[in-house]
């Protein structure tokens, strides 16, 4: 193989790796807020259709 193409392939590897550990650390660090985010919109929308729908 072509010194060039090796250089390529390399350089290719080494941001895809550096592009999925970027996407794997955001994961982590957003995961838990996102879900307190939809947990909360669901409790308020759930207290919305109540209150509107209240058949009393």
């Amino acid at each position: 193989m072509k010194r060039q193409n090796v250089r390529t392939l390399s350089l290719i590897v080494c941001t895809l790796t550096y592009l999925l550990v970027g996407a794997a650390v955001f994961d982590a660090l957003e995961s838990d807020n996102e879900l307190q985010q939809v947990s909360l919109s669901l409790q308020n929308l759930s207290i919305r259709s109540i209150n509107q729908y209240l058949c009393v």
